[in-house]
């Protein structure tokens, strides 16, 4: 596990993450309805990355409790400083504020004081505590959104414009809310089957929304009214001329303006078979301007040795990252689907969400990744040393001409 860097173990598994801060991330998970009777607890946590020397831990620095409930999946959008999650078959919307430090809140020793919230207050309602060495982080209360009526929540996700937020039901039911608004769904969406829905994903430009269901399918969605634009497993069927693989996870990648943007979907063998059939993943191109009605079938497929378990993609569009089943990790370059790092063990169980740091042009790129073997991980992007296969067949095929040439 060498240049992976163990950040922190929480005391609870944890089912998801998404990047808050230039080095801050927002995690959750818990033990559920049965936490509070075997002492698991269910949580919301802020961590604060801190980089000593070559080493980098990541401290917790703001906590929301969650009751008999646990965070099985959640959003944030870093410019409005806003966090969502599912609990149960609600959607809680989040303000996370950054209050200035007091003078009265550091020792003699320039530490921070933990903060003193009084029990009767709206925050105490919604902050357990304030954890850690920083304190000045809390959260208020922005919204409920009844998302599902008998189950639980499956997905949530803002759109980067930040007006709307989609959320995903267990019923296989899409909901488009007004953040202002909070009235009712804007419009809702319903898989027949009644499936669940295993991602969701806003385009760049905020116009189109697609998901993935547990049943293989996958669609694409006009988000301004809910209607159905395209079905992707049927054009994924067209290209590949077999049935034999269903749809994991679904993203769009953004391009070099909100206009220009792509899309990456990460498939699984419907059977089990032996020997095992690869899984696969999918790099899609959409044009400026294209009709997205008319979306073309995908431009590449590569193969890959594991089973993925959660997919991610980087704010500038150029890395997709990928968990596994395993714990392993796999990166791909958005230009041509090269495979830009593999790295094992990166954890000792199935990697249960991912999210790459926000890019920065003076940082190494790094994918940040959780279990619910409770631990927290930091996967620097390194390109391995190995040669792509793409290259390789460029330099055989200079040296063939080359001899040619020469005869």
């Amino acid at each position: 596990m060498s240049g992976v860097h163990n950040l922190c173990k929480l005391d609870y598994p944890i089912y998801c993450c998404s990047p808050f801060e230039s080095k801050s991330v927002m995690v959750g998970g818990g033990g559920g309805a049965l936490g509070p009777k075997t002492g698991v607890r269910n949580a919301v946590e802020l961590l604060e990355l801190d980089q000593r020397r070559n080493e980098v831990i990541a401290n917790p620095t703001m906590s929301l409790g969650l009751g008999k409930a646990c965070a099985w999946n959640m959003d944030t959008h870093r410019s409005r400083q806003l966090v969502a999650f599912g609990r149960d078959g609600e959607c809680r919307v989040y303000h996370i504020k950054r209050t200035p430090l007091k003078a009265g809140n550091q020792n003699k020793n320039g530490l921070t004081q933990r903060k003193n919230v009084p029990k009767d207050s709206k925050e105490a309602r919604h902050v357990e505590g304030l954890i850690g060495g920083v304190d000045n982080f809390y959260a208020q209360e922005q919204a409920i959104l009844q998302t599902d009526t008998k189950n639980f929540q499956k997905g949530v996700k803002f759109s980067p414009n930040g007006q709307r937020i989609a959320c995903a039901g267990s019923d296989g039911t899409i909901s488009v809310w007004d953040l202002a608004s909070q009235q009712a769904p804007i419009w809702k969406w319903k898989n027949v089957e009644n499936d669940e829905i295993q991602c969701i994903d806003w385009s760049p430009d905020s116009k189109w929304l697609c998901s993935a269901f547990r049943d293989g399918t996958a669609f694409l969605h006009d988000a301004q009214n809910g209607k159905l634009c395209t079905e992707l497993h049927t054009l994924f069927l067209i290209s590949q001329g077999t049935d034999a693989y269903r749809f994991r996870s679904v993203k769009f990648i953004p391009g070099s303006n909100p206009n220009e943007f792509g899309i990456v979907s990460a498939h699984e063998p419907r059977r089990m078979t032996k020997p095992p059939t690869p899984c696969l993943v999918a790099g899609w191109k959409v044009k400026p301007k294209d009709d997205m009605y008319r979306l073309a079938e995908p431009v590449v497929v590569r193969e890959l040795a594991q089973k993925v378990s959660s997919m991610t993609v980087s704010d500038d569009g150029k890395l997709i990252g990928l968990g596994c089943s395993d714990g392993s990790v796999d990166v791909f370059s958005s230009c041509g689907m090269e495979l830009v790092l593999r790295k094992e063990n990166v954890h000792d169980a199935t990697i249960t969400a991912c999210c790459f740091l926000p890019s920065e042009k003076e940082r190494t790129p790094a994918m940040f990744t959780v279990s619910y073997d409770n631990t927290v991980r930091l996967v620097p992007v390194i390109r391995d040393a190995s040669c792509p296969i793409s290259l390789i067949i460029y330099i055989v095929f200079f040296i063939i001409c080359c001899i040619l040439y020469c005869l």
